[in-house]
């Protein structure tokens, strides 16, 4: 019998379009046994056949998350290398993999997008805040003819 958490894991990511390979690869790297794997997804795909699951697989521990996540990144790191492109995150430390871990993003794109998102806020803040103000006297911004537009003015 399957573990309720991780049944509800593979629920997820076949709804998040994940491949059934990729979720096996995915599950038996953080520790899972190839049986509770498969009867798992023999489970969720065929719940008529299920008379009842049990607790007696203990979902990973916080140690096992925290190398399935690593591992994780490490084979999406392979993955962009193969494709030619940049790596963006490959140790899972910082900003990108603390969202990541606190489950906040699912995927480096999305922990990455958020980030852009943040910085491009903090940069409109900060512009908006030291924007000049509309009540400035200075006479670089005076229109022509006023008495500030001159400095000779006889006034």
């Amino acid at each position: 019998m399957a573990a309720p958490q991780l049944l509800e894991y593979i629920r997820q990511n076949l709804a998040a379009d994940f491949s059934k390979q990729d979720i096996e690869e995915k599950l038996r790297a953080s520790g899972w046994a190839p049986q509770d794997v498969s009867d798992a997804f023999m489970a969720v795909e065929h719940p008529e056949n299920v008379a009842q699951v049990s607790d007696q697989n203990m979902p990973p521990s916080a140690e096992a998350e925290e190398d399935r996540i690593k591992k994780e990144l490490e084979v999406e790191a392979k993955k962009r290398k193969w494709r030619g492109e940049a790596p963006v995150i490959t140790s899972g430390s910082g900003i990108a993999g603390w969202l990541i871990r606190k489950k906040i993003v699912r995927t480096e794109f999305q922990a990455n997008a958020v980030l852009v998102v943040a910085v491009i806020l903090v940069l409109s803040l900060t512009l908006w805040v030291n924007w000049p103000k509309g009540n400035n006297t200075s006479t670089a911004h005076a229109p022509l003819g006023s008495p500030r537009a001159s400095n000779n003015s006889t006034h």
